[in-house]
């Protein structure tokens, strides 16, 4: 991604978060979505462990510090639900 001065290049699973975090149309995505349809791990029963959100959170940590240099993209988390893109508008940054 590129804005102006600013540059940003995700790939992996970064690239497969922020994409679904996009195609969600600024919703919330709950942990087990993220877990097991952008992460590609199989969940063994319905609600997903502390394990299984440590990694959902690690990889959103991630995702964040790569989007550092663009502060007009935020990832927010909404406790007990989920996680949101907030995408605000540069200039206003």
């Amino acid at each position: 991604m590129k804005y102006k001065k600013q540059h940003v290049i995700l790939s992996g699973q970064g690239l497969k978060l922020f994409t679904h975090l996009i195609e969600s149309q600024q919703s919330v995505i709950a942990p087990q979505i993220i877990y097991s349809q952008v992460l590609g791990n199989a969940l063994k029963k319905e609600k997903i462990g502390k394990t299984e959100r440590d990694t959902v959170s690690a990889a959103i940590v991630h995702l964040r510090e790569s989007l550092l240099t663009m502060p007009f993209i935020q990832i927010k988390s909404c406790r007990g639900i989920g996680y949101q893109l907030i995408i605000s508008n540069p200039e206003e940054v």
